[in-house]
């Protein structure tokens, strides 16, 4: 198992040196990644698999809801309770461009960097010793999203070792603006990983479509995915 886990790592490898192109879901407006390096890992046990994808809209969920809030009724509520108010990270960030108690502010800020970096943690423990090929991915959502490689702070920290994650993650952020241009840029990515890897989502909605409580979203999901599988699948033709 381990040969065959070392084989196909080295395989991305290679594949990783060979052309890329970029294109859109035309149905959903997704990006979808066609290189031969995607192609390669989708729905493999050493790339992009059903598990792993769960996993992953686990993580892009949260950071929604860092962002916008939860849903309560007509409105949503932001997860952070700083001074007796709810906050979203997007609030936050309108926030420090007018409030004067830097000292404040700068402890709220550690206190969200804490708990995402929780959060984060399975995104961050799936992604060890396959950073070469996410770098690849990252570096294709960044420039289709329009997004300059300089600024992104995504980009240097899919750049750190293993292992130096975390650190590298505080230090580079450092306001909730710089938070939230993460988490955005996280999120494309997050999503453009996934509407490309059409294998992991058909082994995800295998996995759970049999589980009563989550059947109704196995078919949602499954809805959607036969519309994008054709798109997905005249791109590998090529």
């Amino acid at each position: 198992m381990i040969r065959n886990y070392l084989y196909g790592i080295s395989f991305c490898l290679l594949l990783s040196h060979m052309g890329a192109t970029q294109t859109r879901d035309i149905i959903t407006g997704k990006v979808i990644l066609s290189s031969n390096l995607i192609k390669a890992i989708d729905g493999k046990s050493f790339g992009i698999h059903g598990n792993m994808l769960h996993a992953l809209l686990k993580i892009r969920t949260r950071i929604l809801r860092m962002l916008h809030g939860v849903a309560q009724g007509q409105t949503r509520e932001g997860l952070y309770t700083f001074d007796g108010r709810t906050y979203t990270v997007n609030d936050l960030c309108a926030l420090e461009s007018k409030h004067t108690d830097k000292k404040k502010l700068h402890s709220w800020l550690v206190t969200v960097k804490e708990g995402f970096s929780i959060q984060i943690r399975p995104f961050v423990d799936l992604g060890r010793g396959f950073k070469p090929q996410m770098l690849i991915f990252i570096e294709e959502s960044l420039k289709l999203h329009q997004r300059g490689n300089v600024h992104s702070i995504l980009l240097k920290w899919a750049e750190t070792k293993d292992g130096e994650d975390m650190a590298a993650f505080n230090e580079y952020v450092h306001s909730f603006d710089g938070l939230a241009q993460f988490l955005h840029d996280l999120l494309n990515f997050l999503d453009d990983l996934v509407s490309s890897c059409p294998k992991a989502k058909q082994q995800f909605i295998d996995s759970i479509k049999n589980e009563p409580d989550k059947k109704m979203y196995a078919q949602r999901f499954e809805k959607l995915f036969e519309q994008q599988k054709k798109k997905i699948n005249a791109l590998y033709a090529h």
